[in-house]
């Protein structure tokens, strides 16, 4: 089989997969081109999205944290006496 092959042959083989591999590769880096065109579009819009929101609204709707002091109690110190 080797025998009826020649450099030339040889040669357009190496060519024509050398193509082959080239157009193959295009075709990929476009695919990835509109991936990374796509994932950038919408970062766009999310931070669009997140910088419309004003700031004071969203303070607003936080809830506000309340803290109940609680009054001393006293302790009746006629009843410890009565006990003695």
């Amino acid at each position: 089989m080797l025998g009826s092959l020649n450099r030339e042959t040889l040669t357009i083989v190496a060519v024509v997969i050398a193509l082959a591999s080239v157009f193959y590769l295009y075709k990929e880096l476009k695919k990835t081109n509109t991936d990374v065109m796509n994932c950038k579009t919408f970062s766009q819009a999310l931070a669009q999205q997140i910088t419309q929101t004003p700031v004071r609204e969203t303070r607003s709707k936080q809830k506000k944290h309340v803290t109940i002091k609680e009054e001393p109690t006293e302790i009746e110190e006629d009843e410890e006496e009565e006990a003695e």
